[in-house]
């Protein structure tokens, strides 16, 4: 138990200040935030178009906007179909606030509102638990939950998670203020009525403004309405029922005016670049196709997912995953869980139960996504959560407990920092601080889509995935540097086989390389002769410990594989780095297995044609062999 004592609070201001310093070294060591990663072009673009136009519909501004980038093809924008035309397809809301600050500081803006908002939240919770806490105690619960974990990274990211996440607590520490105090017996006491109207309105309909962000975001909504129905105050569950269907229609009509759509995650969405070309201008006729071919429509049903093992196995990376683990990412959670068993109550428990079930709510309806797509740190999905988990104690577990999340976050913070300063110089993604260090030990979240841009490639049905950037993906194999740390493949399986084959092509100069999974390592030299440097290694796999299901193409039956986390190491003896180019050869009996033929029904070849011109030639070919053609590049 921590008391008010001035050595209690030189300690909250010494681990604020070191805190903020340790952050700033991180910030230095990643490239400067002028290239948006992931969903942040979209909201970059929004917040502009609602500071230029005043509106969010996709219009000539906005393609100049978008294409005024440097060709920077990594900038993707998710726009919608309406009724109203061509919109972008995030929530309004974020847009909406970040517009006036985007007038005024460009870029930065986003992050001077993220800051703003997230301070907010805190002197909403600060004022929530100070009536349970010393103010020391206060200090010592906000700076440990603010800086153990990846909370404070976020406000560098120019996407709405900030926002929801502050959102979150201030709207619940305004509507639960009074539940821990009895209730007033005097009904004239005007300062009591007014908490118990006042702090309930203003919360839920913030809260109601969090739900059209992300509509799972209502089972945290409704917990001051549950508490006050717990406590048998009726009138205010009322008001707090009311008020959220306030704020909920409120920026659902805001996100109508603006967009033409209610529910920009149903809407008919799709996700363009400058590759792509955008739906307006000279690229509209083929861009506009991949509202249907490439729909980023989500769905999600009334039922939860019957695939309980896609459910167990996300359930493991949630806690322990290298990019998700709230273990590493957020270790205050234990903190915050086991001050709550040392005096419990009504509200801490709701609190408690409201975080436990959104958890639960990805992991069933979820597991396959519920890390949050592609650019990240930690897991985005668990902001939310985490903010109700702050205020359920009403004092602190013990020193050991807080020694030991501090000990995590020294330990996490420092493999980030030597990671990002290792790898600087091969890439600047947003997964940096996973390359190298205790990261590097941990499992890969191999049911995720897509981490950071990483996509799978398949040959006779196997999935093969780089997980760094160590090795560049080239069809049917990858390319490795001698310069490069070892890279980190996955390679999902239908056998369970004791032998993987590759053919390696090597350059001059290379002499070995060293493959290795997390039981054995195998080192091959490799063929030295100019004219025939091909070398064929077969390496003997240890027992896959992961087993999970794979859909491909909306597959209704996913096939369940065997997945395998291999490194590939390759040393020369020149100083001047080498590349092998390694091609995945499977197993030679499925190879046999398959009957590659086909046969060409119609070529219709030009009769003429103009140098330097380019011919479009109609072809049908007939696939009369057992092995199913891609629909997509392999590319």
């Amino acid at each position: 138990m921590f008391r008010g004592t001035s050595s209690s609070n030189r300690l909250v201001w010494a681990l604020a200040l070191l805190s903020a310093a340790a952050f700033s070294i991180l910030a230095a060591l990643r490239p400067p935030p002028s290239q948006p990663w992931g969903d942040e072009g979209t909201y970059l673009a929004m917040a502009a178009s609602l500071a230029r136009d005043h509106d969010l519909l996709f219009q000539e501004a906005d393609l100049e906007w978008a294409t005024s980038r440097q060709a920077d093809t990594t900038v993707a924008l998710i726009l919608q179909r309406s009724e109203r035309g061509i919109s972008y397809s995030k929530p309004a809301l974020y847009a909406l606030l970040a517009a006036p600050f985007y007038a005024l500081f460009g870029q930065s803006g986003l992050l001077v509102l993220n800051g703003l908002v997230l301070s907010f939240a805190l002197a909403m919770a600060w004022r929530f638990l100070r009536v349970r806490m010393t103010a020391s105690q206060c200090g010592l619960l906000l700076v440990t939950f603010l800086c153990t974990g990846a909370l404070l990274p976020y406000v560098g990211w120019k996407i709405s998670e900030i926002l929801q996440a502050s959102l979150a607590l201030g709207g619940l520490a305004l509507s639960l203020r009074g539940l821990r105090e009895p209730e007033a017996d005097d009904t004239d006491d005007r300062h009591s009525r007014r908490d118990e109207t006042t702090g309930p309105a203003l919360g839920s309909g913030i809260l109601g403004f969090l739900v059209t962000m992300r509509l799972t975001n209502v089972v945290v909504a409704v917990i001051p309405m549950v508490a006050a129905l717990a406590h048998k105050r009726y009138r205010r569950a009322i008001i707090c029922a009311g008020f959220i269907l306030v704020g909920f229609s409120l920026s659902t009509g805001v996100e109508y005016l603006l967009t033409g759509i209610t529910n920009p995650y149903k809407a008919t969405r799709a996700s363009f670049n400058q590759v792509t070309g955008y739906p307006l201008g000279s690229d509209i006729s083929s861009a506009e196709s991949r509202f249907e071919t490439n729909r980023a429509t989500s769905s999600l049903s009334w039922t939860p997912s019957s695939n309980i093992r896609s459910s167990a196995y996300s359930t493991v990376f949630f806690f322990v995953g290298r990019h998700t683990g709230i273990l590493w990412y957020f270790p205050a959670s234990l903190v915050l869980g086991l001050a709550f068993l040392r005096q419990p109550d009504r509200v801490g428990f709701i609190l408690l139960s409201g975080s436990g079930l959104l958890v639960l709510t990805y992991l069933l309806w979820l597991p396959d996504n519920y890390f949050g797509g592609s650019t990240f740190v930690g897991n985005r999905y668990y902001l939310v959560p985490y903010m109700a988990l702050l205020l359920a104690p009403l004092t602190l577990p013990s020193k050991k407990i807080l020694l030991l999340t501090w000990c995590v976050a020294v330990a996490v913070f420092a493999s980030a920092v030597y990671s990002v300063a290792a790898t600087r110089h091969l890439e600047s993604g947003s997964q940096s601080h996973t390359r190298a260090g205790l990261f590097r030990l941990l499992p890969y979240e191999s049911t995720a889509r897509r981490i950071d841009g990483q996509q799978d490639r398949r040959w006779l049905g196997d999935r093969i995935r780089a997980v760094d950037p160590f090795a560049s993906l080239r069809p049917w194999g990858f390319v490795l540097n001698s310069s490069n740390p070892p890279a980190e493949i996955l390679f999902a399986s239908r056998d369970e086989g004791k032998t993987l084959r590759f053919l390696v092509l090597a350059e001059a100069g290379a002499t070995t390389l060293q493959i290795s999974d997390w039981k054995n390592t195998s080192i091959f030299t490799l063929s030295k002769d100019e004219e025939d440097a091909k070398t064929i290694v077969s390496f003997e796999v240890s027992q896959p410990w992961r087993r999970h299901p794979f859909s491909v193409n909306g597959q209704v039956e996913p096939t369940v594989k065997s997945v395998r986390s291999l490194r590939f190491k390759l040393d020369a003896q020149s100083i001047k780095p080498v590349q092998a180019w390694i091609q995945y050869l499977g197993d030679p009996d499925r190879l046999e297995e398959q009957n590659y033929s086909n046969q060409a029904l119609r070529i219709e070849l030009p009769v003429s044609a103009i140098a330097g011109s380019h011919s479009r030639l109609p072809i049908s070919i007939l696939n009369n062999g057992n092995f199913t053609w891609k629909n997509s590049p392999i590319m």
